[in-house]
């Protein structure tokens, strides 16, 4: 009679002090994710894979590339018979993962706070993108310079490696940071003022729910949750629309586009000679 054999637990490699930072967060990203597939019967681990960004929060880079791992991780949700089982089971999961060693993007390094792709489809449009990469706060007028100098490096890598001899890219964006001040003085005005670009801060009505372009909008800057937001955000479960979900979030998410030379201009980035 052969001798069963039970795997080996998958190594910690995360400490207690990272898991238990994203607990609150994991917390309310289960609990909406829950309160989707109570309205559409839908299973819970195909909700929490199409409306969370634990994909991401994993290290297993975009979901648009499933890891080998994820199915390991929705057969603890099929499993679990509550929230707390669910939540607690994340965060056990969470711990045996690693944070994600590429870059998030494709198409250029990081630079601080800020990295850029160049889009597949229409290679017109570079997207940048933003990450709280700074302790001391990001958007902070104390580290604003830090945020302007990013830009100047990053806006200057692209004119070095994507030749535009046409003056054809646009630089494209998508946040919920455009609601905050912060966020849009470190951009050319046209980017940011609809009343002068009538392409700028157009409301995303049904954004990706995977990444930090909705969900960041909870998180103060040392990784904390907004408690209000999040009060504002539970209260509203009650009236989720299945196909209009991102109108249960607190803040909208928007999108808006300008020419690079805005950017060049706005950080004074010299002319080709």
């Amino acid at each position: 009679m052969s001798e069963s054999f039970s795997p080996e637990p998958a190594p910690r490699l995360r400490s207690p002090e990272s898991v238990e930072r994203v607990r609150e967060y994991f917390d309310l990203q289960l609990l909406f994710a829950e309160a989707v597939a109570e309205k559409t019967a839908e299973p819970i681990e195909q909700a929490v894979l199409k409306y969370k960004n634990f994909h991401r929060r994993f290290g297993f880079g975009r979901r648009s590339i499933l890891h080998a791992r994820w199915a390991e991780y929705a057969e603890l949700l099929r499993k679990a018979n509550s929230h707390d089982q669910r939540l607690q089971k994340t965060l056990e999961f969470f711990a045996t993962t690693k944070p994600w060693e590429g870059p998030q993007y494709e198409g250029a390094p990081e630079f601080g706070c800020f990295t850029y792709e160049r889009d597949k489809e229409d290679p017109r449009y570079i997207h940048i993108h933003f990450s709280n990469d700074d302790p001391l706060g990001p958007l902070s007028e104390e580290r604003m310079a830090e945020r302007l100098k990013e830009l100047k490096n990053m806006f200057s890598h692209i004119k070095q490696n994507i030749p535009d001899p046409n003056n054809e890219l646009i630089i494209e964006g998508g946040s919920w940071l455009y609601n905050r001040h912060e966020y849009r003085r470190l951009f050319p005005d046209f980017y940011t003022n609809r009343a002068i670009n009538p392409k700028a801060l157009e409301e995303v009505k049904e954004p990706s729910l995977n990444g930090t372009a909705r969900w960041g909008q909870f998180l103060n800057s040392d990784g904390s949750i907004k408690q209000d937001l999040k009060k504002q955000f539970i209260e509203d479960f009650k009236n989720i629309d299945p196909d209009h979900l991102g109108k249960t979030f607190p803040l909208p998410t928007f999108r808006t586009e300008a020419p690079i030379q805005y950017f060049y201009d706005k950080y004074e980035i010299p002319n080709d000679e």
